[in-house]
């Protein structure tokens, strides 16, 4: 049975999986499988109501891919999940108390805290994964921020309470005309009070410690205080 990323591949999740990674199956225990190249076997017990055809049901494949991920890789895969309908929250949530206490099942509670259907890009969805990872307080995706009565806009994440925000460049941000539309935005937003910071796919993967120590000042100059210890970086 096609399981965890590879099955979310299958069911139109197509950052899920690419054509080089090794392909996840589910066995019964009792079926042993020798090693081979670019496969990965998990030997596990299925429901009915757990299989599709070959591939592990939308909600199966939403708790495998939670418990054998690490959370940045994982959350985008359910974020996409949620949002395109093959999930509920709802569901999620009952896939993880349907697997309380077994191997993964901490992990996956984590994951289950961290997704947000509401997200619209990987990259966004793993931008707000870390730094909720690293003691951010949760943002709000897609947060709407009334400039007019005739205009919102809705930056990738936003703090209403202290009117942060933040929005990630990706490649796109580089086509004709973005570069335009951005700044507008962006005076927009601070003319209407908010802090706006943006976050390149180079400061994601090389320079993360500073994109959340500047997040960090950002919100405590406007109010906010820590109440936790931040987990490390990943």
């Amino acid at each position: 049975m096609i399981a965890g990323p590879s099955a979310a591949f299958l069911h139109g999740i197509k950052h899920a999986a690419g054509y080089e990674d090794d392909i996840h199956v589910i066995t019964p225990p009792t079926k042993r499988v020798g090693a081979q190249r670019r496969l990965r076997v998990h030997h596990l017990d299925l429901q009915r109501d757990e299989m599709t055809g070959r591939v592990t049901s939308p909600g199966r494949t939403a708790w495998d891919v939670a418990a054998w991920l690490d959370p940045p890789v994982a959350v985008p895969i359910i974020d996409a999940m949620l949002s395109n309908g093959l999930i509920t929250t709802a569901e999620f949530a009952r896939q993880i108390d349907r697997h309380e206490g077994l191997r993964g099942w901490r992990r996956a509670a984590q994951v289950s805290r961290l997704v947000d259907g509401a997200a619209q890009s990987p990259a966004e969805s793993r931008l707000r994964t870390r730094l909720m990872m690293a003691g951010i307080p949760r943002p709000v995706t897609q947060c709407p921020v009334r400039i007019s009565r005739s205009l919102v806009l809705h930056p990738d994440l936003g703090w209403p309470e202290w009117q942060v925000a933040v929005e990630y460049d990706g490649q796109w941000h580089d086509a004709p005309g973005q570069m335009h539309r951005d700044r507008q935005r962006l005076n927009h937003l601070t003319a209407a009070g908010w802090a706006v910071l943006h976050v390149t796919s180079h400061q994601m993967h090389h320079e993360f410690s500073r994109v959340v120590g500047e997040l960090r000042t950002t919100l405590t100059t406007r109010g906010w205080h820590p109440r936790r210890r931040p987990q490390p970086l990943r």
